[in-house]
C-alpha cells in the first residue's frame, strides 16, 4: 500500500507540473511530464493488482 500512496503522490506532482508546463507553452515538457504519468500509472495499476491477487490469496488460505 505505501507504494501505491507514493505513486498516487507522484502522479499528482507530474500533474501539477503538466499544469504549469501548459502555462508557459513549454510543449517538450507537456509531453514529458504526460509520458511520465502514464508510466507512473501502470505502474500503480501493477501494484493494485499484485495488491488484490495476494489479499485474494490470503482469504482463500485462511478459507482452507
Amino acid at each position: 500500500m505505501n507504494r501505491i500512496k507514493t505513486l498516487r503522490g507522484r502522479v499528482k506532482l507530474l500533474r501539477a507540473y503538466l499544469l504549469d508546463r501548459v502555462d508557459v507553452g513549454d510543449w517538450h515538457g507537456v509531453a514529458d511530464a504526460a509520458n511520465d504519468i502514464r508510466e507512473v500509472e501502470a505502474a500503480q495499476a501493477a501494484f493494485e493488482t499484485i495488491e488484490k491477487e495476494n489479499e485474494n490469496a490470503e482469504r482463500n488460505k485462511n478459507q482452507h
